[in-house]
């Protein structure tokens, strides 16, 4: 049976800059997401390859404007973004971590609010966000903000992702490892993406980002042999 969405929105960006997953690359932006009790949504915050020469794709709904989109009425099939690595979703619904309408894979039964994992558009690990902490709220009834600072580290294999607190420190919100591989050229851009609403007739959320900022290096690694005398 296919989905019906109450006039769907979905949009997404990268930012220019790209940088060597050999090296650290870390990123942060304010959030807010905000709607009536009906309302229903969700953003990625995304890495695709440096490659690609141009973003395109990015579903409806569940995919919240990074993966695939079947199975809408009155919509068409859309494909994921390209040169998808790894998305991250806080989703409202947690229908981003399920199957169907365009993911091949994913959990059975969804979890609200919860922040969601996958590599390319394969489902990684889901985590109820309350369980890690009771201190970032996906969808708000009202304009607040949140900030969120996420790093891929271990050459690749790694994403942390932390939260700023009221007294202004980073807390980890959970460490996922990601079973990338990248060689010497590897790099990649960032991006963000958002829908709304995710599934069936519910009102929609507004998203607002600010205050985007990325580190990293366009270095590519090279070995250096030191010099080694015995004692």
């Amino acid at each position: 049976m296919p989905d019906t969405l109450l006039s769907p929105t979905a949009c997404n960006f990268i930012a220019p800059s790209a940088f060597n997953a050999n090296y650290d690359i870390v990123w942060s932006f304010q959030y807010s997401l905000c709607g009536n009790t009906n309302a229903s949504g969700g953003f990625t915050t995304f890495l695709v390859d440096s490659s690609v020469p141009q973003l395109t794709g990015g579903g409806i709904g569940r995919s919240l404007g990074y993966g695939p989109s079947t199975n809408f009425t009155n919509t068409t099939n859309v494909s994921g973004i390209s040169g998808a690595v790894l998305g991250i979703a806080f989703d409202s619904t947690g229908l981003f971590a399920t199957s169907g309408y365009g993911f091949s894979n994913g959990v059975l039964n969804p979890s609200a609010n919860s922040i969601s994992f996958r590599t390319g558009y394969n489902h990684l690990s889901t985590f109820v966000l309350s369980a890690l902490s009771t201190n970032v709220v996906i969808l708000t009834s009202a304009e607040t903000y949140n900030t969120l600072r996420f790093q891929l580290t271990n050459i690749g294999r790694t994403i942390n992702v932390d939260y700023l607190d009221t007294k202004m420190n980073y807390n980890r919100l959970v460490s996922v490892d990601t079973n990338i591989i990248v060689s010497t050229n590897t790099s990649y851009k960032i991006g963000i993406s958002y829908a709304s609403p995710v599934s069936g007739s519910k009102g929609k959320a507004k998203l607002n980002i600010k205050n985007l900022h990325v580190h990293g290096t366009q270095n590519v690694p090279t070995t250096t042999e030191l010099p080694f005398t015995p004692l």
